[in-house]
């Protein structure tokens, strides 16, 4: 997320801070040598009546991670622990399609990971770790199979302890299969911790690789709602009367899939 701001906000509603006389503190404590130990701050807004529409919330310092959605192009803030399936020349533009007939990944922004690329490789690779805040609550983008051999896991850095493994179960050849589409993590039980995401690929054909995205971490449960609304009123607009046959029944099964989707958990 280098060279950009996104707009976050906190809400202090509950310390009865209400016609006090406050101040805002800018800490930083880094020391690194490069253009990335500082802070930017723009747009400050201290008396508004709601979140904004357009806004995140505010999480613990160090619950996001560089690269969480691939936009530098590259692995930055990745780290390939094992195997050939994992490599920086992989990812890729988010307008690339897929098959003869061009059908679309469904990528945010302008990059995804793209492991399809080497489908038949296996490997390993981690995020950089982070603090898990907000409700403990994650999404991502995910596509690809491998029959249950590919996943992705939620590791207690200290420990190396797996706190949840997570295969694509939404998986279906074809009308949802290197296409990604959106999971929901429920770690609420886990905030506080130091946590990586580790993408393991055991699968040497059929499927067998992961394509992602949008790594979206230290969620609150407002948000959770807010990107299930958005992902289930994103589907229903997908047009079903293009040209390309294949990409109508892909939309047409997208479409009844976040119709019909529920959490698979309680929210906090």
């Amino acid at each position: 997320m280098q060279a950009k701001t996104l707009k976050r906000a906190v809400d202090l509603g509950g310390l009865g801070l209400a016609g006090e006389t406050v101040y805002l503190v800018f800490e930083d404590d880094s020391t690194l040598n490069s253009n990335y130990g500082g802070i930017v701050v723009s747009d400050i807004v201290t008396d508004a009546a709601e979140c904004p529409a357009d806004a995140m919330e505010i999480a613990e310092h160090g619950s996001y991670f560089l690269n969480a959605g691939f936009e530098d192009g590259n692995l930055n803030g990745w780290t390939v622990t094992e195997g050939e399936a994992f490599n920086a020349d992989y990812v890729a533009d988010s307008s690339e399609t897929f098959w003869a007939d061009e059908r679309e990944f469904h990528a945010v922004g302008n990059k995804f990971f793209r492991g399809e690329n080497n489908e038949g490789a296996t490997g390993k690779m981690r995020s950089a770790s982070f603090v898990l805040g907000g409700d403990g609550y994650i999404s991502f983008l995910f596509g690809g199979n491998g029959e249950k051999e590919v996943y992705v896991q939620f590791v207690e850095a200290e420990t190396g302890i797996v706190l949840q493994k997570v295969t694509n179960d939404a998986f279906q050849d074809p009308e949802m299969s290197n296409n990604m589409n959106r999971v929901f993590v429920d770690l609420h039980e886990h905030v506080g911790k130091t946590v990586y995401i580790e993408v393991v690929d055991n699968a040497t054909g059929g499927f067998g690789f992961a394509n992602l995205d949008d790594f979206r971490v230290s969620l609150t449960s407002h948000e959770v709602t807010r990107v299930l609304n958005e992902t289930k009123a994103w589907a229903a607009t997908l047009p079903t009367d293009k040209e390309n046959a294949s990409q109508n029944a892909a939309n047409e099964h997208i479409k009844k899939y976040y119709a019909n989707y529920t959490l698979s958990f309680e929210l906090v």
